[in-house]
C-alpha cells in the first residue's frame, strides 16, 4: 500500500513538471522575433520601410557612374541610423566589362531621407548596344528605436546606354552634354558664389570668371550642316534629400540656388561643341562670411550646409531653317542630361570659386580662402590654419574617378590638359616661388597676412577671432608654345590629429602621400585653367572680341559676334569693320542687318543704325570720303525707304543726299550681290544674275 502511494505521487510530479514545460515552451513561442506584430508593438517607436527610387535607372557609359538612390519611408529620429545592404547580378551588362560589380551597405543618417551608392561604369569605346543589370537590397538593419524593413521595389534595373553610334545618314551629327568637371562624377559643379568676380586695383590681379557654371554641348558622329540646339535647367528626376552631417544633396531651389532658364544655341557647319552659362543669382555677404546665422550676430556652429543639385538637359534638335531640303537631320544622343552640384561656402575651410580662369600671359592667379570655425561651441572662432597643395597626385593610378594613368587626382575641364609643375607655373612654398615673390615686391597678401607661413608645407593662418578671407597666390608661367589650356588642381588638407578647423567636404582620398589626411572634397578643391595666348599660323584671333573675357562690353559674352550670317565685310582705315547680313543682334546688343565694330572687336557705339535694315544686307563698301554703301533685300532702313541700295554717314545715319538715278525695286529685277564705287559719281552693281549696272551716286 506504501510503494502504490509513493508512486502515484511520482506520476503526479511528472506530470506537473511536463505541464510546466509545455506552458514554458508556448511563452517562448509568443515572445519569439518571429513574431513581428508583437516586436513592432512592444520595442520599436517606428517603423522604416526602404526601398529603391525607382525600378529603373539608366546611366550613359561614358558618364563613369551611375547613381542610385535609395528611399527611407517613414518617420525619421534624430537620433537612429538604420542600414540596408545592396548588390548587383550581371544580366546582359558583364562585370569587368561593361561596370565593375561592388556590393556594400548604405547608411541612412539621422533624419535622412534618402542614401545613395554608386556603379562604377567602363566606357569600351566600342558600339555593342544597350546593356543592363540587376540591383538587389537586402539584410535592412533596425536602428535603436526603428524598425527597418524592405518595401517595393528592392529590385532595380540599370540599364548602360550605349555613347558609340553608328554614322548618320545625313552627316549631321548627335548632340549631347560633354562629361562635367566634377571628381567622380560626370555632373557639373561649383559654388553658389561662382556668380561674383574677385575685383580688385592690383594691376597684377584681374578678376576670373565667368560668372557662373559653364557646361558644354558637343556634337560626335558628324559635323555637316547648321544646326539648333535646344536646353533647359530643371529640377524634374533629380534626386535630393538628406539631413545630418554629410547627410547627402537637396534639390536646388529656383530663384534662390539657381536661375531656371532655357535657350537654344547654334552649332556652325562642321562645328563640334559649344559653351553654354548657367547664371547663378547674386549672394548676400558674399565676400566674407559673416558666420552668422542670416546676420543675427549668434555663432551658426553648425559646420556644413548640404549641396544644391538641379539638372540642365537638352530638350530638342533641329537644322536651322536655311539648311531646309538639304538632308540635315540631327539626333539627340543618350547623355542629354547632367546633374548641376551647387557647393555652400559654409563653415569648413574652402574656396570661394571652384573654377578660376587666368589667361596664360597674366604673371599671376589669385585665389580666395574662406576660413572654418574650429568645431569647438565656446570658441567657434579662434585661431585655425588649412594646408594646401597644388597638382596632387594618386599614389596608386585610378583614371576611373576623374584622373589619368600618371596619378593626376582630377577630371579636366573641357578642351584643357594637365598643367606642370615648373613649365606651366610655380608651386606655391617652392624656392621658384618664393624667389618671384620677394623679385617682384607682393609683400605680404591682403588682410595683413602673407602669402604662405610655412613654405615645405604651404599653409594658410587665421587669428583668434579674425574672420577675413586669405588668398593663395600661384605664378603664372608664359611658355610661348601654342598648345591646349591647361588646368591646375588647388586642394586644402589637414593632419588628421589637427581638430582646429574642418575642411568643407572633406573625402577621404589622400593624395598628398600621407594616409589618414583629410583632404578637401566640396568646395575644399578648385581648378585653375590657364588660358593659352599663343596660336598657331592661321589661328583665329584671339584677343578680337574675346569670350569670357571681363573687359567686354558687356562682360564675360560667352558668344560674342552676330546672331546671325555675316553675309559682307569692309575693312576702314582706321581698323574698324563694318558688316551686315541676316543678323539682329551683335555682342548682344540689337543691330538689325548692319553694325560696325571697333579695332579689338568691341561694338563700336558711335555707329548707330538706329532700326537698321528692314531686311538683309548682301553688299558692303567703303567710299574714299568714309561714307558706307550697302546693298541687299531691303525696302528701308531706319524707317526711311530705300530699296535694296542705300548710302550711310560715318556715324551709321541714312544719307538722305544718296538719290541714284535707278534705284533697284522688289519688281525691277535680281538683287545686288556686290556693290563697289566705280568712279567719283558712279557705283557698279553686280547682280545675282551675274549682270554689271552702273548708277549713279551723287
Amino acid at each position: 500500500m506504501t510503494n502504490t502511494l509513493f508512486s502515484m505521487r511520482i506520476l503526479a510530479a511528472i506530470k506537473r513538471l511536463v505541464f510546466s514545460v509545455l506552458l514554458l515552451l508556448c511563452c517562448l513561442r509568443f515572445l519569439s522575433p518571429s513574431s513581428s506584430a508583437q516586436i513592432i508593438q512592444t520595442n520599436f517607436g517606428s517603423t522604416n520601410i526602404i526601398h529603391f527610387q525607382s525600378a529603373n535607372y539608366f546611366a550613359s557609359e561614358d558618364s563613369l557612374f551611375a547613381t542610385i538612390t535609395l528611399v527611407r519611408d517613414g518617420p525619421l529620429t534624430n537620433f537612429d541610423f538604420v542600414t540596408v545592404d545592396f548588390s548587383m547580378i550581371d544580366g546582359t551588362a558583364i562585370t569587368g566589362v561593361h561596370y565593375y560589380r561592388q556590393n556594400g551597405t548604405a547608411f541612412f543618417q539621422p533624419g535622412q531621407a534618402t542614401a545613395q551608392f554608386f556603379v562604377s561604369l567602363i566606357d569600351n569605346f566600342a558600339a555593342g548596344g544597350n546593356v543592363s543589370l540587376t540591383l538587389l537590397l537586402s539584410n535592412p538593419q533596425n536602428g535603436v528605436d526603428t524598425l527597418a524593413v524592405l518595401g517595393t521595389p528592392s529590385t532595380a534595373t540599370l540599364t548602360i546606354l550605349d555613347d558609340e553610334t553608328a554614322p548618320t545618314s545625313s552627316s549631321a551629327g548627335v548632340v549631347e552634354i560633354a562629361p562635367g568637371n566634377g571628381y567622380g562624377v560626370s555632373g557639373y559643379v561649383g559654388t553658389k558664389e561662382e556668380w561674383n568676380v574677385d575685383l580688385n586695383d592690383n594691376a597684377n590681379f584681374t578678376p576670373y570668371g565667368p560668372p557662373g557654371i559653364v557646361f558644354t554641348i558637343i556634337r560626335k558622329g558628324g559635323s555637316k550642316g547648321r544646326i539648333l540646339v535646344d536646353w533647359q535647367t530643371t529640377t524634374n528626376g533629380v534626386a535630393g534629400g538628406g539631413g545630418g552631417f554629410f547627410g547627402g544633396n537637396e534639390i536646388a531651389i529656383p530663384g534662390v540656388d539657381f536661375t531656371q532658364t532655357n535657350g537654344t544655341v547654334v552649332l556652325d557647319d562642321f562645328q563640334m561643341s559649344t559653351n553654354v552659362l548657367l547664371r547663378l543669382p547674386q549672394v548676400p555677404n558674399s565676400e566674407e562670411w559673416d558666420f552668422t546665422g542670416g546676420g543675427t550676430g549668434v555663432i551658426d556652429t553648425n559646420l556644413f550646409i548640404n549641396p544644391r543639385v538641379l539638372a540642365v538637359q537638352l530638350t530638342g534638335v533641329r537644322a536651322a531653317p536655311e539648311e531646309a531640303g538639304l538632308g540635315i537631320n540631327p539626333a539627340l544622343g543618350t547623355a542629354i542630361n547632367r546633374s548641376v552640384t551647387i557647393f555652400d561656402v559654409s563653415k569648413g575651410f574652402a574656396f570661394t570659386r571652384m573654377h578660376w580662369d587666368v589667361p596664360e600671359g597674366q604673371r599671376y592667379c589669385r585665389i580666395r580662402v574662406r576660413r572654418s570655425l574650429t568645431g569647438d561651441p565656446m570658441t567657434p572662432l579662434g585661431g585655425v590654419h588649412v594646408h594646401y597643395s597644388t597638382n596632387p597626385r594618386r599614389l596608386v593610378v585610378d583614371p576611373i574617378n576623374g584622373g589619368d594613368y600618371q596619378g593626376n587626382l582630377f577630371a579636366l575641364e573641357p578642351g584643357s590638359e594637365y598643367s606642370t609643375s615648373f613649365i606651366d607655373f610655380e608651386p606655391p612654398g617652392s624656392q621658384m616661388w618664393t624667389d618671384t615673390i620677394q623679385t617682384n615686391n607682393l609683400g605680404t597678401g591682403p588682410g595683413g597676412a602673407g602669402w604662405v607661413q610655412h613654405e615645405t608645407e604651404p599653409t594658410i593662418e587665421w587669428g583668434d577671432g579674425e574672420v577675413t578671407d586669405r588668398f593663395i597666390l600661384v605664378p603664372i608661367i608664359d611658355d610661348k608654345e601654342a598648345e591646349f589650356n591647361e588646368d591646375i588642381q588647388v586642394i586644402l588638407w589637414k593632419h588628421p590629429l589637427e581638430t582646429d578647423g574642418f575642411i568643407n567636404g572633406f573625402n577621404i582620398v589622400t593624395p598628398t602621400g600621407r594616409a589618414g589626411d583629410n583632404v578637401g572634397g566640396w568646395a575644399g578643391n578648385c581648378t585653375i585653367k590657364i588660358i593659352d595666348n599663343d596660336q598657331p599660323a592661321g589661328a583665329s584671333e584671339k584677343t578680337f572680341n574675346p569670350d569670357k573675357d571681363f573687359l567686354t562690353d558687356p562682360p564675360y559674352m560667352i558668344t560674342p559676334g552676330a546672331n546671325n550670317t555675316v553675309q559682307a565685310v569692309a575693312a576702314q582705315p582706321d581698323g574698324k569693320v563694318v558688316f551686315g547680313g541676316d543678323f539682329t543682334a551683335v555682342n548682344t546688343v540689337p543691330r538689325l542687318g548692319i553694325a560696325r565694330l571697333n579695332y579689338d572687336g568691341s561694338m563700336d557705339n558711335t555707329f548707330n543704325p538706329g532700326n537698321g535694315v528692314a531686311g538683309f544686307v548682301r553688299a558692303v563698301t567703303l567710299q574714299p570720303d568714309g561714307k558706307i554703301l550697302i546693298g541687299g533685300g531691303f525696302d528701308a532702313v531706319n524707317g526711311i525707304p530705300r530699296f535694296n541700295i542705300a548710302r550711310l554717314l560715318t556715324n551709321g545715319v541714312v544719307d538722305t543726299s544718296f538719290t541714284p538715278e535707278s534705284e533697284r525695286t522688289e519688281s525691277s529685277g535680281p538683287l545686288p550681290f556686290r556693290v563697289m564705287v566705280k568712279s567719283c559719281s558712279a557705283v557698279s552693281l553686280t547682280l545675282l544674275t551675274g549682270q554689271t549696272e552702273i548708277i549713279s551716286r551723287a
